[in-house]
């Protein structure tokens, strides 16, 4: 009898934890924290020669916290769109690109953004864009 009260009373204590600690994993916030979107906040610039013709060219995005500017020349291209950061995995982030008015592709679409913040730069789609000061 006297270890049937025990066992009830063990079980009753570990039931209380399970639902102290369920209470508690679902109160704390699981929202994931973007690490490296200051970094990427600025003007960054890409430029190059054309090997066909030799013609001079530059593409720069100019990101803040809520757009992206995007500018080129030759040819000349400009584009200014909302963007929201779907995922970011080490130094990956996954942009969504949305409301995008000017010229070009106008349909949403979703980009990579690799931040290298050692050698101050970052690689947009996998092209190497550096600060522009």
């Amino acid at each position: 009898m006297v270890d049937n009260v025990y066992i009830f009373l063990a079980g009753m204590i570990f039931l209380f934890l399970v639902v102290v600690a369920t209470y508690f994993l679902n109160i704390t916030n699981k929202k994931n924290k973007v690490l490296k979107q200051k970094f990427m906040l600025g003007h960054w610039q890409r430029e190059g020669t054309s090997p066909t013709s030799g013609e001079h060219w530059k593409f720069e995005y100019k990101i803040d916290k809520e757009n992206i500017e995007m500018m080129g020349t030759n040819p000349t291209f400009k584009a200014k769109a909302k963007y929201k950061i779907l995922k970011e995995e080490e130094h990956l982030l996954t942009l969504y690109i949305d409301k995008i008015q000017g010229d070009g592709d106008l349909d949403p679409h979703a980009i990579s953004v690799a931040v290298d913040r050692n050698m101050e730069k970052i690689y947009i789609d996998s092209r190497l864009y550096r600060k522009v000061i």
